[in-house]
């Protein structure tokens, strides 16, 4: 849950791209939070057929302002590693 902790104060979309029930429920924990929007593809048949670019490309449509940063679930974050990354894009 490194996501929900960092201080960039900007909206955080989650898209789930077709990941496993755990993945699905990791996701859904975020909507009580209100600087994220939860994107979900449909479930089924059709949701290998997705795939990841198309989630991408729906979550940039919600996209206004600020950085776009692309991640999967595995990956850990904390505000010092995500200011590094950032900073460069930001002065």
């Amino acid at each position: 849950m490194s996501l929900k902790n960092l201080s960039y104060p900007k909206l955080k979309i989650i898209v789930n791209a077709g990941g496993n029930q755990e993945t699905i429920d990791i996701a859904e924990s975020f909507r009580k939070y209100d600087n994220f929007l939860i994107l979900r593809q449909l479930g089924g048949k059709s949701r290998a057929a997705l795939g990841k670019i198309k989630a991408l490309n729906e979550c940039l449509a919600h996209v206004t302002e600020g950085l776009i940063y692309m991640t999967d679930a595995d990956c850990i974050f904390n505000d010092e590693i995500f200011l590094r990354i950032v900073k460069p894009l930001i002065n």
